[in-house]
């Protein structure tokens, strides 16, 4: 196993881990996809998301704003502050 699937997957498990624990598999799911598609759709989303240039600071307000129109449970928010935090935003599939 490459250690980039190494990371996807500590990933991974952590967010389905919090999401069991929370009996909120099903809304983690949904959010994680609604979040996907306008990630994978929107080119200059995931250049904001993933550069080096642009704050954590200002790229967890864009996330959290995201979340806000969205409407993506709090689980899915916070797994995306701590990818933003780790630089880790470019591991999700474009």
């Amino acid at each position: 196993m490459t250690k980039e699937i190494k990371v996807v997957s500590n990933y991974a498990s952590s967010l389905l881990f919090e999401a069991k624990r929370q009996s909120k598999e099903d809304v983690a799911f949904e959010s994680v996809l609604k979040f996907s598609q306008l990630f994978e759709k929107n080119s200059i989303l995931r250049e904001a998301l993933c550069s080096r240039i642009i704050t954590h600071v200002s790229q967890c307000a864009i996330a959290k704003s995201l979340s806000q129109k969205l409407k993506l449970d709090s689980i899915t928010l916070r797994f995306l502050f701590i990818l933003i935090k780790n630089a880790r935003m470019h591991l999700l599939p474009d």
